[in-house]
């Protein structure tokens, strides 16, 4: 007797886990990314206290980095946005110096940060890079949603073979 690469169980768990992921990266990320203004940002004047660089994620091949201010808050920098120069300048940074925040409407990430009069990342830039990676996700998000459909229909395929697989063990025994 034949083993079967996949059971019905797989089949199902595999769509509704690419489903899942298609859901979240086509809609999650519009809503984490979608277009915002300036003005709409949480403006924040606060000294600094603390970094930690994040854990890798697997969207992300940095790591992000949390900065802690003396307002006992601690807001995140998406990976997406660091670069070298940034991740320098943050850790050069002395224990309450001044800073200044912009973050983002709809999470707890930096958008702008400036400390002592310079601006160390820039909204613009950042906004940029996050609608470039709200792009890739969207498309990710696509093909997730086609891998959900080819597992429906092989889910289908699985389940009519079966039923065949019983008609015919049913009619050859009588």
């Amino acid at each position: 007797m034949k083993k079967e690469r996949f059971t019905l169980v797989m089949y199902l768990f595999f769509m509704v886990l690419f489903f899942f992921l298609g859901t979240v990266n086509t809609f999650g990320i519009k809503y984490w990314n979608d277009d915002f203004k300036k003005e709409e940002c949480t403006y924040i004047e606060t000294k600094f206290a603390d970094y930690q660089e994040t854990k890798k994620s697997i969207i992300y091949k940095d790591k992000g980095i949390t900065v802690y201010c003396t307002n006992g808050e601690s807001y995140d920098i998406n990976p997406a946005c660091i670069n070298k120069m940034l991740r320098d300048d943050i850790s050069e940074l002395e224990k309450y110096s001044d800073i200044t925040i912009l973050v983002h409407p709809d999470s707890n990430e930096i958008v702008e940060l400036t400390a002592n009069d310079v601006k160390l990342l820039d909204f613009n830039n950042a906004t940029d890079v996050l609608d470039s990676k709200s792009t890739s996700c969207h498309l990710f998000g696509i093909v997730m949603y086609i891998g959900s459909l080819a597992f429906l229909f092989n889910t289908i395929m699985h389940i009519k073979s079966e039923k065949h697989k019983k008609y015919k063990k049913k009619h050859r025994d009588t």
